[in-house]
């Protein structure tokens, strides 16, 4: 996967450092995936569309027109925008009036701002900021994330866990600023080691791999860990038994593609007590009566992705 594409992935598809899993069965969850921004017309379509959703936006480099057409959306449980670059003071009004009616912003810059640029995004008043990085970040900038008054969040989509050779960069992220790393490899013992020094919470999410054996004593060991997402367009190859590996872990899977049948789905949820598990399919298929059943007959969180009506 081109590196740009594994980062967008990595944010629109996760957003684990701001949502939460639940132990509460719920009816099936709807959270409608935008490539672009919308245009007026996209947007009274989607109020047109009966009942509520989530809406993740990858906005890429938006206009201030582009962002007043979102002012119009009703019908949103949630609204993430996603940006490539930090807004810029002559967008301030139309970001005020979006951060106003509860939406969050993920920057996908790969680098923190300056604290000077920390303090105009605050002046925007979102309440909620997740932050997309590639590589550790200046100490002194990562320090500064403490003054935001908003709920922050980090993204390291960066392939990588963060190493020893960078420690300062990693342990100055204060402590009430959630980690997630989003890569391609389980943890090891030197993986461990490291992100037992740090006091955030940490979650990651692994891409197209099931933890291989060895890598749960180290997975399990890491002690801030706060839940993992597995992120696949296959199922296990052992009819579930991966799942009970990870104990009391909480875990997401992201299933891409297809619906799973009733058996896998049965294993996943029934590997843990429900609120350990939650599970999301992400698919361009319309999903059938059948699937829909299927997948509201489960005791756990689940969420529909899909693309543009």
């Amino acid at each position: 996967m081109h590196f740009k594409s594994f980062v967008t992935f990595s944010l629109f598809l996760l957003t684990g450092a701001t949502l939460s899993l639940s132990a509460q069965a719920r009816p099936l969850k709807e959270t409608l995936f935008s490539q672009g921004m919308p245009t007026a017309e996209t947007v009274d379509l989607w109020n047109k569309t009966p009942g509520t959703r989530n809406y993740r936006i990858a906005a890429g480099d938006p206009t201030t027109t582009d962002l007043e057409a979102l002012l119009k959306l009703q019908n949103a449980d949630r609204l993430e925008i996603g940006v490539l670059r930090y807004p810029f003071p002559s967008e301030s009004a139309a970001w005020k009036k979006l951060a106003s009616r509860g939406a969050q912003i993920n920057i996908i810059e790969g680098i923190l701002p300056s604290p000077e640029g920390l303090k105009f995004l605050d002046s925007l008043g979102f309440k909620k900021i997740l932050f997309v990085i590639t590589g550790p970040q200046e100490p002194s900038f990562a320090a500064a994330l403490e003054t935001l008054h908003a709920e922050v969040a980090l993204t390291y989509a960066g392939r990588a866990y963060p190493k020893y050779l960078d420690k300062d960069s990693w342990t100055a992220i204060p402590a009430r600023v959630p980690l997630n790393i989003a890569t391609d490899f389980w943890p090891g013992y030197t993986q461990m080691d490291l992100l037992n020094i740090l006091s955030m919470p940490q979650t990651i999410r692994v891409r197209d791999m099931f933890p291989p054996d060895d890598t749960f004593p180290y997975l399990l060991n890491i002690k801030k860990l706060q839940w993992v997402t597995l992120d696949t367009d296959f199922d296990p190859w052992d009819q579930g038994a991966v799942w009970k590996k990870f104990g009391a872990m909480k875990v997401r899977w992201n299933r891409r593609g297809i619906v799973p049948s009733e058996d896998v789905l049965r294993a996943f949820a029934e590997s843990a007590p429900s609120e350990l598990r939650s599970l999301v399919i992400d698919t361009e298929n319309e999903l059938s009566s059948e699937e829909r059943a299927r997948l509201e007959r489960l005791p756990i969180p689940v969420e529909w992705l899909h693309g543009t009506y």
